[in-house]
């Protein structure tokens, strides 16, 4: 049995405070991912706040917080994985034969 997905609407004041205290600390957000984002102002604002709230907070002011996230809960660390790697190298290559420049993140998870 599924457990029933329920939308979390903050009211006016709610989604106010969330804008506002994204706007204060956006600067400090740049490593973190939306469900984090999410949890620390959950416990900052006192109310529930989801990851669609976030995300909509931040289409109001214009900005991009918070790394999205792969398969739910799960992180690939890309620079540790020998198939990133592998699959990095194709892309350097094809970068190159593309006359185009070739990313640094990407050249340095092909150099590993």
């Amino acid at each position: 049995m599924t457990t029933p997905v329920t939308k979390n609407v903050l009211t006016t004041a709610e989604k106010y405070k969330l804008i506002r205290w994204l706007d204060e600390k956006k600067d400090t957000f740049q490593n973190l991912t939306q469900t984090q984002i999410a949890k620390l102002a959950t416990a900052e604002i006192n109310h529930t706040v989801t990851v669609a709230n976030v995300c909509g907070a931040c289409d109001v002011l214009g900005i991009k917080l918070g790394q999205r996230e792969l398969r739910g809960e799960i992180y690939y660390n890309l620079k540790n994985s020998a198939q990133s790697q592998t699959i990095a190298k194709h892309l350097v290559y094809l970068y190159t034969k593309l006359g185009e420049p070739v990313p640094q993140p990407l050249q340095e998870i092909a150099n590993l």
